[in-house]
């Protein structure tokens, strides 16, 4: 499946779940249906950035998302990343092992 099929189905539970439940509410509240570890902010800034990108490179998972469950509509609140894009040197290193 390619990758952007399967980032659309990703966003599809949280959709679902900010959807029925609404903004704005505590984390446990929206961990609980995801059963994902979720940290909520205001606004994404460059620390939330800094840790998707640290967790892709220990992971060595090329693709990340950033969700913001403090938004009115949730598909303003998801970001996609991609260590390629970013790092494309540290996915050559991957590839050559």
């Amino acid at each position: 499946m390619e990758i952007n099929k399967i980032t659309q189905k990703i966003k599809g539970s949280p959709i679902e779940v900010h959807k029925s439940l609404g903004p704005c509410l505590l984390k446990s509240a929206y961990e609980g249906c995801l059963a994902l570890e979720l940290k909520l902010v205001d606004e994404f800034n460059p620390v939330h950035l800094a840790q998707i990108l640290t967790y892709k490179k220990f992971s060595k998972k090329i693709f990340g998302l950033l969700i913001n469950f403090n938004v009115t509509t949730l598909k303003n609140g998801i970001r996609r990343f991609s260590l390629y894009t970013l790092y494309p040197s540290v996915y050559s290193q991957w590839n050559s092992v």
